[in-house]
């Protein structure tokens, strides 16, 4: 059992890791596994000096650099390194006083200078494996504002005996100010939206944690497949000193463990840590599941709790899964709101539904067509939400606000059995054609697909198989017939609109693996235009 559990007040995060050490200096923070076999554990006493190490260490490079153009400085990290150091590296940054910008080390050159251009960091953190890239994407930045660099603290230098002082003065930023600044994923638009957060902010969204149908003090959480360059990430960051579990993340000295991490390496240490939560990504899972969904039951099962998210879960591994008692639980946020679904209790059957808590600062408002959309606060939403039918507070993503079609005949793409397929009333007709997508996509076991038709009369479909999977037109149109009699009639795909996307031209994926659906039908712009030409010469 961990030592008793004092709460920290309301302090900015790198705070409550100071309150933690005085008051709370024997409780465990971060285990993992080591190499004899044996778990490392590391204590606020432990930790605190590290992250104080850091700061430290922060300041001294950049007075030596003399590379100052902010007050307070904005430090970005680009390092290709495990997600426990990236951790000490953030809450070093935040305790000097700084502002950290986490920047995702999938993003291309061309992004990464866009976000530098946008950002405009004072330095960039790299380490050897993000040195050379790093200085690529700042070739295109040409003359405008170009960051120095910072040479990331070795693993050494952070893992090595620590003098257990916590001893860095206390900065002047105040808690309404620039703490963190975060980017999108970029699921919707070439480049990835920034977003400025508070310490203020990280605070209130971490309350979300309260919430959690169970009290997860001194539970292990199985953070293994952890990014720290995005909300989800950074979530757990913000939960953690408020609610006391432990987080179990993977060996930093292991070079297996460098993000992103392989599947199998974040199953060998949910395996070593036995977590009773775990942040699953939803391709993680579906890769396991494909693989073996029996070795993926044995090990979620016996979790109180599978967290997911970011993007939807395949429906039927989500359905096998639920049905053999794994537990998922779906959280919902976004890089404007943060995090608004919270951990509730085994969903079962209705798995693809978040909770969200009744406070006042979530406000759903229904739509004409019984759909919800919702305001954080005063910030507008661009998802598209359908309630439970029975469960109070119960909500699931149907899609954004942009990725409807209207048709030439003043009609929306949607389905016609709502009741059956979409669980919502049967006259409404203004629904996303993501679902009718992942109908195709689960049939033909594709990659992508996306439906066009907007402002025409007859709908269409750009499909993109699997790497592995061949795929002949014929085979489109006899999935087509499958399921035009669960749709409405006006919501029914042509048989003659079936486009594949070339090899030369695959459809563009997000960092969460999902199309990019104006940029792909974009990209395919002349390609429908003369298939419409082609089967339907005068619509």
């Amino acid at each position: 059992m961990p030592a008793p559990f004092t709460p920290p007040p309301f302090l900015a995060l790198e705070y409550q890791l100071d309150y933690h050490f005085t008051h709370n200096p024997s409780y465990p923070v971060v285990l993992h596994p080591s190499t004899d076999g044996t778990h490392v554990v590391y204590t606020y006493s432990d930790l605190v000096p590290r992250v104080h190490k850091v700061a430290h260490y922060i300041r001294d490079q950049m007075e030596n650099s003399g590379h100052c153009s902010a007050s307070p400085p904005i430090i970005a990290i680009l390092c290709q390194m495990d997600s426990f150091t990236t951790f000490l590296l953030i809450m070093g940054i935040l305790r000097a006083g700084m502002t950290v910008f986490p920047i995702s080390p999938r993003f291309s050159l061309t992004v990464v200078a866009h976000l530098i251009d946008s950002v405009k960091p004072s330095q960039i953190l790299v380490n050897g494996n993000s040195y050379p890239f790093v200085l690529e994407a700042l070739k295109l930045l040409k003359d405008k504002h170009v960051p120095g660099l910072l040479q990331a603290p070795a693993s050494d230098f952070l893992f090595s005996e620590c003098n257990g002082r916590a001893d860095f003065p206390q900065h002047t930023r105040d808690i309404n100010d620039t703490a963190f600044i975060v980017h999108s994923s970029s699921s919707s638009a070439l480049f990835p939206k920034t977003i400025n957060r508070s310490a203020y902010f990280m605070l209130k969204d971490a309350e979300i944690i309260d919430y959690a149908y169970e009290l997860v003090v001194g539970k292990i959480f199985g953070l293994q497949g952890l990014e720290l360059f995005h909300t989800s990430g950074l979530m757990f960051l913000s939960w953690m000193p408020r609610s006391g579990f432990i987080m179990a993340m993977l060996n930093p000295k292991d070079k297996s463990s460098v993000s992103p991490p392989s599947p199998n390496t974040i199953y060998n240490g949910f395996v070593q840590t036995k977590p009773s939560f775990a942040w699953v990504s939803p391709a993680l899972i579906e890769t396991w599941a494909f693989d073996s969904e029996e070795r993926t039951i044995d090990l979620l099962k016996p979790m109180n709790g599978v967290i997911t998210g970011g993007r939807r879960l395949n429906a039927g591994v989500g359905v096998a899964l639920a049905k053999k008692g794994v537990r998922i639980n779906t959280l919902y946020g976004s890089t404007e709101n943060g995090i608004v679904g919270i951990i509730s209790e085994n969903t079962g059957d209705d798995w693809e539904y978040f909770c969200a808590p009744p406070i006042p600062e979530l406000k759903f408002t229904s739509r004409p067509d019984g759909l919800y959309t919702l305001k954080v606060l005063s910030t507008e939403n661009r998802d598209i939400f359908m309630k439970h039918p029975i469960k109070e507070n119960h909500y699931i993503v149907v899609g954004r606000i942009g990725d409807q079609i209207m048709l030439s005949s003043g009609q929306m793409a949607s389905s016609s059995n709502l009741s059956v397929f979409l669980k919502i009333t049967p006259s409404a007709k203004q629904v996303n054609p993501v679902p009718i997508e992942e109908m195709l996509c689960r049939i033909l076991k594709l990659e992508s697909a996306l439906l066009f038709g907007q402002s025409r009369k007859h709908l269409g479909v750009l499909v993109q198989p699997c790497e592995t999977a061949g795929l002949n037109v014929e085979q489109v149109r006899t999935a087509i017939q499958h399921i035009n009699p669960k749709l409405s009639l006006h919501s029914r795909i042509s048989e003659q609109l079936i486009l594949l996307a070339q090899p030369t031209k695959p459809i563009l994926q997000s960092p969460k693996g999902m199309p990019r659906r104006a940029l792909a039908l974009k990209d395919y712009e002349n390609e429908i235009h003369c298939l419409y030409l082609e089967k339907y010469p005068v619509a």
